[in-house]
């Protein structure tokens, strides 16, 4: 019996296999996701890809014309380019898994996984409609995210330059007056006036150095420790640390339910969504869930040390262990956590611009209270 033979055989008696190794060599269709373990580079181009071949397929329409078609449909030279390539290596011979696999900056070792779940078991158009709708979610998703903190983002660029307009602007244009103040220049005043001047007359410097930091904090954010260290400064902030956790969940749950009700055994599923965890926290559960899932343990008994998952994916994964419905349990577990997201998400919008507001406004009727108190102050000197 073959391995995708013998998962549909346990999932029909309502089994979840853990993992599934066969006695004979894996074929070069099943090694396909482990050929290339990139990510993918363009969401969209691949969101598109999906779709159009999902509509194809489905219809019966052979591989390489659907993704001739694909190719015809897609508006990028990019995506031109690279379809025409996965085509021609799917009419040279090659599984349509194995030719994306093969192709650089295309697609992820999850995608590469389902299209190679899809294509053992017949079902290649389902899978294909169902990676869309969940890329759809995904990309949704993030869209409100972007929206979310567009806001807040305009607010912030908008404060520096009210604060730069400020400091190189008025205050010079109001220290003839202010140097008659027989109580002197006002603290805040007289700092602003300073930090302007250092900043002009040495401009080029100044410049110089906002750019080399620039460039050290994208160099540091790249080294694993610092990603680390800046998820665990998030995970720690009482709104956002929730929003991460909610968003790492949907990506972990996402994957797993798709990949498990496409015949992929779980230990498995769990190797391959380790890539779509973006926090070192989260991939280091995974990692640790695995050998816990082969001594026996149920997911949410796997995950069970690790507290930062939310309340729902313990709960929903131990009812879904216990009546034989993981991959059900797991899809309801992402939407349910993908709802809770956007109304974290909500919230943050009705906080943040607030607080910013605020933080503005005090900034500058602190600096108009201190001038207008010097001016009273000059006045009563005269008079």
């Amino acid at each position: 019996m073959s391995k995708d033979n013998a998962y549909a055989a346990l999932q029909g008696m309502g089994l979840t296999p853990i993992d599934l190794t066969e006695d004979h060599a894996a074929s070069a269709a099943t090694n396909a996701p482990t050929a290339y373990r990139g990510k993918s580079a363009n969401g969209q181009l691949v969101l598109r890809t999906m779709r159009m071949l999902a509509i194809l397929i489905t219809r019966k329409v052979a591989i390489p014309d659907a993704l001739s078609v694909a190719a015809e449909a897609e508006p990028t030279r990019f995506g031109k380019k690279t379809l025409l390539d996965i085509g021609k290596k799917v009419a040279e011979g090659q599984s349509m898994s194995s030719a994306m696999s093969k192709t650089k900056d295309f697609a992820s070792s999850y995608l590469i996984s389902m299209i190679t779940a899809g294509e053992s078991t017949a079902t290649l158009g389902a899978v294909l409609e169902r990676l869309a709708s969940q890329m759809e979610k995904d990309l949704e998703l993030s869209r409100k995210i972007n929206s979310a903190l567009a806001y807040p983002a305009i607010l912030t660029v908008a404060s520096f330059c009210l604060l730069a307009f400020i400091s190189l602007y008025m205050v010079p244009a109001l220290m003839p007056l202010l140097e008659q103040n027989k109580a002197g220049i006002p603290p805040l005043i007289d700092f602003m006036h300073t930090a302007a001047n250092s900043i002009t007359e040495n401009a080029i410097a100044v410049l110089a150095g906002l750019l080399l930091t620039l460039a050290a904090i994208v160099a540091i954010r790249q080294q694993p420790a610092a990603k680390q260290l800046f998820h665990e400064v998030i995970f720690r902030m009482p709104l956002l640390g929730k929003m991460l956790a909610s968003s790492e969940t949907i990506r972990l749950c996402s994957s797993l339910g798709l990949m498990l009700s496409n015949h992929v055994d779980l230990v498995r599923a769990l190797s391959i969504s380790k890539e779509t965890a973006r926090t070192a926290y989260f991939a280091k559960a995974i990692e640790a869930a695995a050998p816990a899932l082969k001594e026996g343990q149920t997911l949410n008994e796997a995950f069970a040390e690790f507290d930062r998952f939310p309340s729902t994916f313990k709960a929903l994964a131990r009812a879904g262990s216990e009546t034989r419905a993981l991959p059900e349990a797991l899809s309801q577990i992402a939407d349910i956590q993908r709802a809770i997201l956007e109304k974290q998400i909500e919230t943050a919008v009705k906080i943040l611009p607030p607080v910013l507001t605020l933080l503005i406004g005090g900034f500058t009727g602190l600096f108009v209270l201190v001038i207008v108190d010097t001016i009273m102050g000059l006045n009563d000197a005269i008079y």
